[in-house]
């Protein structure tokens, strides 16, 4: 590998700028809805008619568009016509698509922006600002940040763990340990109907919209919530399927061998454990692959909350602990998702 040169360091910093004032520019948008707005008008729309539908200030909306034009976001049509970009409406306005974006975007910028700002002084004291300490919006942003995840649940990784796709239709009992706002668990009891669901959370701003949309959807009879920790569990041999998704990395060190028991005492003899969560590199020769990039990033982002991302061998040293046999892992996504199987044996 050719040695850089300052230019070449200096380019690199100049994209990493870029892509900053990028994502300032994306929420900004969000913020006024703009992207839906464009996306409305199909043949492009000018910034005089934008700023006149939206109220908003034209010299500064025609700053914004041509610089969204520019990271070609937007393109421009004759007469000065902006139009969003082919393929970003899936990205940025279709709310259920499962590439829709926006929940994450907020996430990074409205909150986990203010965390990163003050790392440094966290780096000195060691101190950390948890999960339980914030307030609602907070679980509200985060909750946005990963409500299209039962798509990938539905659409990947439900047909590659042998037979789940098949017991979900003949109906399944299902405990969601770290259930949140409780929408992975509801949209998946709106497509399989003979299924039931419990979810436990330590989150009880997130308890408390899950039983406002349960009721809402009127599932109570097969979806239910508790706020519950890990300390006082009471469930044993109840469940077909533990699910964890997105949520062992945010589980203390001190209780994971609790969570990993707790699941295995809730499951049936021969149920499973499925384990989504992000890969994280075992040694430093790693840290430049594609396959750990979404782990990488999120365990620097969340440093401070406690979190912390475990490698595979350390994830399946603590499943194999619980008692768990017959391991099984497949990647979803380029550095995205790992996903592990696990299943309960004994009497």
């Amino acid at each position: 590998m050719e040695r850089p040169t300052a230019a070449d360091q200096l380019q690199k910093i100049k994209t990493y700028e870029k892509g900053y004032v990028a994502m300032l520019l994306l929420r900004t948008g969000m913020e006024l809805g703009l992207f839906a707005a464009i996306n409305a008008h199909g043949n492009g729309v000018s910034v005089p008619e934008l700023a006149e539908e939206l109220g908003l200030h034209e010299p500064y909306l025609y700053v914004w568009c041509t610089t969204a034009y520019h990271y070609e976001l937007l393109d421009c049509a004759p007469g000065d016509r902006f139009i969003l970009q082919a393929g970003l409406e899936e990205v940025l306005v279709q709310r259920d698509s499962p590439r829709n974006y926006e929940g994450n975007i907020k996430l990074t910028m409205d909150c986990m922006s203010g965390d990163m700002a003050a790392f440094a002084g966290y780096m000195r004291s060691g101190e950390a600002f948890t999960y339980q300490e914030r307030d609602a919006s907070f679980s509200e942003a985060v909750a946005e940040s990963t409500r299209n995840l039962y798509a990938a649940f539905k659409n990947v990784i439900v047909p590659r763990v042998e037979g789940m796709q098949e017991d979900m239709e003949r109906g399944a009992e299902f405990l969601e340990m770290g259930c949140g706002n409780g929408t992975l668990m509801i949209r998946l009891a709106e497509l399989y109907p003979r299924c039931s669901f419990r979810g436990v959370d330590v989150d009880r701003f997130g308890i408390e919209r899950a039983r406002r949309a349960i009721g809402e959807k009127e599932l109570e009879g097969r979806v239910r919530v508790e706020f519950l920790g890990g300390e006082e569990f009471p469930h044993e041999s109840l469940f077909d399927y533990v699910i964890m998704v997105v949520v062992l990395h945010e589980v203390r060190p001190e209780a994971r061998e609790q969570l990993a028991a707790n699941s295995y005492r809730a499951l049936k003899k021969g149920g499973r454990l499925v384990n989504v969560d992000f890969p994280y590199p075992a040694a430093i020769s790693e840290f430049r692959q594609i396959d750990f990039e979404r782990g990488i990033f999120d365990q620097y982002r969340e440093m401070i909350m406690g979190h912390h991302l475990q490698t595979r061998p350390e994830q399946e040293a603590l499943i194999t602990g619980a008692g768990f046999g017959d391991l099984k892992r497949f990647s979803v996504g380029k550095g995205m998702f790992d996903v592990l199987v696990a299943v309960k044996g004994g009497a």
